[in-house]
């Protein structure tokens, strides 16, 4: 609609103009005749014991951050989203009435996983984005809109190299390990070099879903033998979704600029191929793998802005 509204009426444009969701669910059902449709799944079961298991992991953070002296900077809750690289939705518009109903992008699976990391003081630390496959020619190019600005503020992109699917962006150790050695070391040591009261040997806490990958002797033994400073506490396990601060309210912010930007990238992908003379009803997605995955980049960037920002860590704030 945007890319239409850009190359046939671009008068009409302007600060007082917004294309909400409220104008195009109106645009879609008096000039469509669309409705809004839905599937539906089975949500996940939450443990019966579930306040005593969340009590109960509250109190293990305050005694390690009681007996081990750890500053609230040092308390690191992470957490990891599958993103879509083309967002595709149970949810459209469709013909009143119809009994069947397709969905663009349905069956569109390619993804990567984003890692996110906050603190108790609100400290936003940058991304870790992972990709499947094994090598570098899998990750977004270094031409990629943003990539500049991406490693400038530290984000780390890698392979999930899994050994049982080479195509799966799912957590490995591989990946985990990179990031506590890219992202959380350095940030650690940074707030012990500016803090003098800290030594060297500081504790951290890192909060993390008890995720196979996270709770397995690999990673745990990797933690306690190359990273001792380091306490390992687990969100109880199926309580991510009312125990997770990164889960109950980043998540959804996050996810919403990563799509806002891409939207903005097909919006004039599509603009281009209506000014090139196709018309509006013959215009096609993008869905080249390599053209979305650099795309990714920017909104990465964008929503990293957004969370370091004022409004974000407010955020951080209130779901901490």
């Amino acid at each position: 609609m945007l890319a239409i509204i850009h190359e046939k009426a671009p008068h009409i444009i302007s600060s007082t103009f917004c294309c909400s969701e409220k104008f195009v669910r109106h645009s879609y059902e008096s000039v469509l005749n669309w409705t809004p449709r839905k599937a539906t799944r089975a949500a996940a079961h939450i443990p019966p014991n579930a306040p005593e298991l969340c009590e109960w992991t509250f109190f293990h953070l305050v005694y390690a951050i009681k007996w081990e002296e750890i500053p609230a900077k040092l308390v690191i809750d992470v957490d990891q989203m599958g993103v879509y690289v083309l967002p595709n939705n149970s949810r459209t518009f469709h013909d009143k009435g119809a009994a069947q109903v397709d969905a663009v992008a349905k069956d569109e699976k390619q993804a990567y996983t984003l890692l996110v990391a906050s603190t108790a003081t609100v400290d936003f630390l940058p991304f870790q984005q992972v990709w499947g496959g094994k090598t570098s020619r899998f990750l977004p190019s270094a031409t990629a809109p943003g990539m500049k600005d991406a490693l400038e503020q530290c984000f780390h992109f890698t392979n999930a190299a899994s050994e049982k699917n080479p195509n799966s962006h799912f957590s490995t150790l591989k990946m985990m390990k990179e990031w506590v050695v890219e992202i959380m070391v350095p940030y650690v040591q940074g707030v012990i070099e500016a803090n003098p009261d800290l030594d060297e040997h500081q504790k951290a806490i890192l909060f993390i879903d008890i995720y196979p990958v996270h709770a397995g002797q690999d990673f745990t033994g990797y933690i306690f033998n190359d990273h001792p400073n380091i306490i390992l506490i687990f969100v109880p396990g199926n309580c991510t979704g009312i125990f997770q601060p990164a889960d109950v309210g980043l998540q959804r912010v996050i996810k919403h600029f990563l799509k806002q930007q891409l939207f903005a990238y097909l919006a004039e992908t599509h603009r281009g191929q209506i000014s090139s003379g196709i018309s509006p009803e013959d215009v096609k997605i993008t869905t080249s793998f390599p053209k979305l995955r650099d795309a990714s980049v920017a909104g990465l960037v964008q929503a990293y802005d957004f969370m370091s920002g004022f409004r974000g860590r407010e955020l951080i704030l209130k779901v901490s």
